[in-house]
């Protein structure tokens, strides 16, 4: 996967700092994800624990990175 994002994103493996550019990314869509079930899928639990782990797992300084 990684390969062609470096191919269709060019711009986002230009940078010093890629894992906090990466999770900048992550946090944006779980973001959204969290609106979209709100607002869209009567906010279902499921989904709701998922995007909220998600989210916390972003957060954490265990966040996948490249080294």
């Amino acid at each position: 996967m990684i390969p062609a994002l470096r191919r269709g994103y060019p711009d986002l493996f230009a940078v010093i700092s890629l894992p906090a550019r990466l999770r900048v990314y992550a946090l944006e869509y779980e973001l959204r994800a969290l609106a979209s079930v709100r607002k869209r899928h009567n906010n279902d639990q499921v989904a709701l624990q998922a995007i909220t782990q998600r989210i916390h797992d972003t957060l954490d300084d265990t966040f996948p990175a490249f080294t």
